[in-house]
Order: structure tokens, then C-alpha cells, then sequence
């Protein structure tokens, strides 16, 4: 091995030398970036108090927020079942079989109200007016399809509902500048990273 190999080793060796220190300076600089972007996406989990459990809301107030605020027959109907099970309505099998479709049944009102919001407390007056004598599932369909002041009742009942669930503020819209800032500074910087 001559001068010439040598000096020519040693000058391979001094031109690689700064490619190599690149090339670990860049795995070291994607394992850092890496890092970072994981904590940052951790952060805005951490931020914006991500839930996975379902709220404890009446079923009406359930089927208002999960049908787009918009409220129908069934949620009448799942407040009644809802008041039964708060035992304020009583329900007695009148004719047929529990499991049958041509059971009767009648509703009683137990005079028990305390507690309930102000659309529960509607339904017992539009459904019980007469608190005397219980009601069959067909006057309940009348009153809701058939009476007079129905549309009317719907309305009110509908007004009431609204308010109550718009007290649950699920749907929040307030977020904090901070927070807005931080979330947007977040994704900018994770867009760009990918």
C-alpha cells in the first residue's frame, strides 16, 4: 500500500465523514419531530376533554339532541314510558296478554310530580287533564292525532322540551381563544410535519 492509497483512504474518509453526521443528524431529527407530534396530538385529546360516556338525559332529551333538535310523536311517547318508570304514570294491563299486540292498557296518573321538568309536567296536563279517571292507549293516540288543541299541545310541549335540553348546553359552542389558538397552531404544525 502506497502514499497514494493512503491519502486517497484518508480524503474518502474526511468526505464521507460530514455525509454521515447528515445522515444521522436527519434520523435523529425525524426521531425528534416524531416525538413531538405525538405529544402534541396527546395534548389536544388532553385539551378538549374528550368523553366516551353518555350523558344521564330523559329519553326525549336524548331523542332531541340526537335527531338534530327536532322533536316528534315518540318523544311524547318516551316521556310517558319515562314518567312510568319514575312511577308519576302507572300502567295496568286492562285486556289480553302482556306479550300480546292486542293488549289494553290503561294509564294512571299517581298525582306525583316533584322533580319533573316542565315538559313532563306538560304531558301530565295535556294526557291527564281530568286526573280522575285513567286513560286507554287509543285516548292517548286522540289526543296526541285526533283532539282539537293537538297541534296546539304538540307546540307548547315542543317549546318546553327545547328549553330544557338547551339548559344541558351539550351542544357547547365555547371555546376559549386560547384553546381555539393552540388547537389550530396543533394541526397547522402536524400538517405540516406529515
Amino acid at each position: 500500500m502506497g502514499l497514494f492509497e493512503v491519502i486517497t483512504g484518508v480524503l474518502i474518509i474526511i468526505c464521507l465523514f460530514p455525509v454521515l453526521l447528515s445522515i444521522i443528524g436527519l434520523i435523529w431529527l425525524i426521531i425528534v419531530a416524531s416525538i413531538f407530534k405525538i405529544r402534541n396530538i396527546l395534548t389536544s385529546i388532553k385539551q378538549f376533554d374528550v368523553t366516551t360516556t353518555i350523558p344521564n338525559y330523559e329519553p326525549a332529551i336524548m331523542g332531541y339532541l340526537v335527531n338534530k333538535q327536532k322533536i316528534g310523536e315518540r318523544e311524547i311517547y318516551s316521556t310517558l314510558f319515562d314518567l312510568i318508570g319514575k312511577k308519576v304514570v302507572k300502567i295496568t294491563l286492562k285486556k289480553g296478554e302482556v306479550s300480546s299486540n292486542n293488549s289494553e292498557y290503561e294509564f294512571t296518573y299517581t298525582g306525583e310530580n316533584k322533580g319533573l321538568n316542565e315538559y313532563e309536567k306538560y304531558i301530565i296536563y295535556w294526557l291527564f287533564e281530568d286526573d280522575v279517571n285513567p286513560i286507554t292507549q287509543e285516548d292517548i293516540k286522540n289526543k296526541i292525532h285526533n283532539e282539537e288543541n293537538s297541534l296546539k299541545n304538540f307546540n307548547y310541549f315542543q317549546k318546553k322540551l327545547q328549553i330544557v335540553a338547551k339548559r344541558k348546553d351539550f351542544f357547547n359552542k365555547k371555546i376559549s381563544k386560547t384553546k381555539a389558538t393552540s388547537y389550530h397552531v396543533i394541526h397547522i404544525t402536524t400538517f405540516i410535519m406529515d
